[in-house]
């Protein structure tokens, strides 16, 4: 319609004008809108990356934890009796 109009020497656009920046300002609403869902869904998926790495962390901290003792027996070699079970004859 715009091209016929144009072909045909027609000096009154303002109508048309005004639907092509209404279909111009609905594109522009319309691609906002996918650049909020698609960075929610980034962030969603990027606090779920996050939840995961801090749980494995904190899973492979408490491995490393049951492995070693938490107080070094060296600070204590010599400072404490040792107590051993004395058997009656």
């Amino acid at each position: 319609m715009f091209a016929s109009m144009k072909l045909n020497n027609v000096k009154d656009l303002s109508e048309i004008m005004q639907e092509l920046n209404k279909i111009k300002s609905n594109m522009n609403n319309q691609a906002q809108q996918n650049n909020i869902k698609s960075k929610s869904e980034k962030s969603a998926n990027d606090e779920k990356i996050s939840a995961r790495e801090h749980i494995n962390k904190i899973l492979s901290s408490n491995n490393n934890y049951n492995r070693s003792n938490t107080i070094s027996s060296k600070n204590f070699r010599g400072k404490h009796t040792k107590f051993n079970k004395i058997t009656k004859k």
